[in-house]
């Protein structure tokens, strides 16, 4: 939040002028005094009204060795640092949401048993407990699609116990649906998963 410090200063001239009066120092050099209808000492607070940006500033008065300070809190200030923390939690956002992209990566309890799968670059191997089986495929460009091939015991080769398939990631990363097929056939045979690690 922007805070700029305000000092108004009380001048014991009360003879002078008949009430108390605060002196404002502009920047430019120029000083000008007002006229106050009531005593200083009950000021609680004072706001500024700035046509041009169509704003108000509100200031919060306390007085402290015959001076009067004042925190002002900006409407800007207040929209620039929102914007700030905006702009540092989408930051947060994207690396938390990179960091947390649905993988296929991790441990599946799918429907031939527990399924272990290891993700390097676009190479995938993957280890399930039905027929000591095993699948090796290559992951899409966008993560959630595997394509390649499975195989089993006891000799983890086509047509019986090897063949296609193709995994496709849910949105959250929670789940998959694939098919699987023997040999050389398209998949066409349900093969599905919950990720539970």
């Amino acid at each position: 939040m922007k805070r700029v410090v305000v000092f108004l200063f009380f001048l014991a001239a009360a003879n002078v002028i008949a009430g108390d009066y605060i002196v404002i120092k502009y920047k430019n050099g120029k000083v000008q005094k007002i006229e106050l209808k009531g005593k200083i000492n009950n000021l609680a607070s004072i706001e500024f009204y700035s046509s041009k940006e169509n704003s108000k500033k509100e200031i919060a008065v306390s007085k402290k060795d015959n001076k009067l300070t004042a925190e002002m809190k900006t409407k800007s200030g207040k929209i620039a640092k929102q914007n700030r923390e905006e702009d540092q939690f989408k930051i947060f956002e994207k690396q938390m949401k990179s960091q947390l992209k649905p993988t296929f990566e991790g441990m599946w309890k799918t429907n031939f048993g527990t399924l272990v799968i290891k993700i390097k670059g676009n190479k995938v191997l993957g280890l399930y407990k039905n027929g000591n089986g095993k699948i090796e495929g290559t992951l899409s460009e966008d993560g959630y699609t595997i394509t390649g091939r499975w195989s089993e015991a006891p000799d983890y080769l086509p047509p019986k116990h090897a063949g296609k398939f193709i995994f496709k990631l849910s949105k959250t990363g929670a789940s998959f649906k694939g098919k699987w097929g023997f040999g050389n056939e398209e998949p066409d045979s349900e093969w599905v998963g919950r990720k539970i690690k």
